[in-house]
């Protein structure tokens, strides 16, 4: 167990050091999300919009929506992008071929993502709070948070389900960007979509990024945690953990 954790350690700090040293990593996992919201709130902050039946301010919003929009960066693109260059450096296959358990270098990349995904929704609360009177009590942000984390586990396990699927690195981030995107302006994450289709309503609700939205919403504005929408997230997660178990491949595809 010493070992294992000795293991584990030794690759956290790898990850972090390889984040921080990757300029493009580090903006669109921290800074990206915290520009759409400082943007967002300068601009639309005083406006009063509807969610959950309460009426909140838009700065209030987005300081929830885009803390699941960087979850969404760190947990999955990131997270998958930086396991499939990995497996195309032959780093995974190097790992693979040595004494080191492969569960520290999984629980590694986890926990680093969770980490992330973590400190960028407390920069969004913080942004909110000194910027643009945005009020949070103390029992809420603590849900919230909790929210976050087990929504950042369970996208993370999707992540490593999705590097299963992608070919190559270089095709990466067009897959992850054109399967996340469309799917986050969709899911009351960038702005309240309540006036959708019935069908496409009913799509996006059981995919993750929406129940993720709305249970981390909820809970930062007071309503407690949001067991129906968070079970749909750790099912994902459940799924996303046994489909890389299954199909995750160890070495590039020649």
């Amino acid at each position: 167990m010493i070992f294992w954790l000795k293991v584990a350690m030794h690759h956290l700090r790898f990850i972090n050091l390889s984040f921080w040293r990757n300029p493009s990593a580090a903006f669109f996992g921290i800074v990206f999300p915290l520009m759409i919201l400082s943007i967002n709130s300068a601009i639309f902050g005083r406006e009063t919009i509807h969610v959950h039946g309460a009426a909140i301010s838009a700065a209030a919003f987005y300081v929830a929506g885009m803390s699941v929009f960087a979850v969404m960066m760190t947990c999955f693109t990131n997270l998958a992008t930086s396991v499939v260059f990995d497996r195309d450096m032959g780093r995974l296959k190097r790992i693979r071929g040595t004494p080191t358990p492969v569960s520290a270098y999984v629980c590694a990349r986890l926990v680093f993502a969770i980490g992330a995904g973590l400190l960028t929704s407390l920069l969004c609360v913080a942004d909110g709070a000194l910027f643009f009177g945005v009020a949070v009590s103390g029992p809420n942000l603590l849900l919230f948070l909790a929210t976050i984390v087990i929504g950042s586990a369970s996208i993370g396990a999707v992540a490593l389900a999705a590097a299963s699927a992608i070919p190559n690195a270089q095709a990466a981030p067009a897959m992850l960007n054109a399967a996340t995107f469309p799917i986050l302006f969709l899911s009351n994450v960038f702005y309240p979509v309540d006036s959708l289709p019935g069908w496409l309503i009913a799509i996006t609700r059981i995919l993750p990024i929406r129940p993720l939205g709305s249970a981390a919403i909820g809970a930062f504005f007071g309503r407690g945690l949001s067991l129906s929408d968070l079970a749909i997230v750790l099912a994902w997660g459940v799924f996303g953990a046994l489909f890389a178990a299954r199909f995750f491949r160890w070495q590039p595809r020649r």
